[in-house]
């Protein structure tokens, strides 16, 4: 999995890649692993190889470091988010 996410605001923001039971662990703020974690950025490229079982079910977290303002514009919460995938196919 390779790509590069984005906030067009130049807005610092954490991102996350996780697997489905990672996820879970950090939702329930428990130890965890991710496939990627940033903090503080307005843009980052990741590249990664996700495991077999990962590959269908992969958990992207986009957490927002600043309090929303009290009339939220839609344009407020864009992110770019682009994302390639490649394997080989089975026989």
């Amino acid at each position: 999995v390779k790509g590069t996410v984005e906030e067009i605001r130049g807005r610092a923001f954490n991102f996350y890649i996780f697997s489905p039971s990672y996820y879970e662990l950090w939702k329930a703020k428990l130890p965890y692993k991710t496939y990627v974690e940033v903090k503080g950025v307005t843009r980052h490229s990741f590249e990664f190889r996700p495991s077999k079982d990962d590959y269908h079910t992969l958990r992207f977290v986009v957490e927002n470091q600043y309090p929303a303002p009290p009339i939220l514009m839609p344009e407020d919460l864009v992110f770019r988010l682009s994302a390639t995938w490649s394997g080989k196919r089975k026989a």
